[in-house]
């Protein structure tokens, strides 16, 4: 898949600690999460979780 060849791989792995992270607050019945509460909760900055989202053409108000 070319999107994998221009994203880095640590990337990609907290793409998918996102996923996890938010299915589960879909189940959960939360709807809504601010970047710098899932940044929290990964143990890093808001601005990582913004980056890593715009990498895969992903934006939000």
């Amino acid at each position: 898949m070319a999107l994998t060849n221009s994203i880095p791989e640590k990337t990609i792995e907290r793409l998918s600690e996102y996923r996890r992270t938010l299915l589960s607050c879909h189940k959960q019945g939360i709807t809504h999460i601010f970047s710098h509460v899932l940044a929290g909760i990964h143990g890093i900055t808001a601005v990582q979780v913004r980056r890593d989202l715009m990498l895969i053409g992903f934006s939000s108000d």
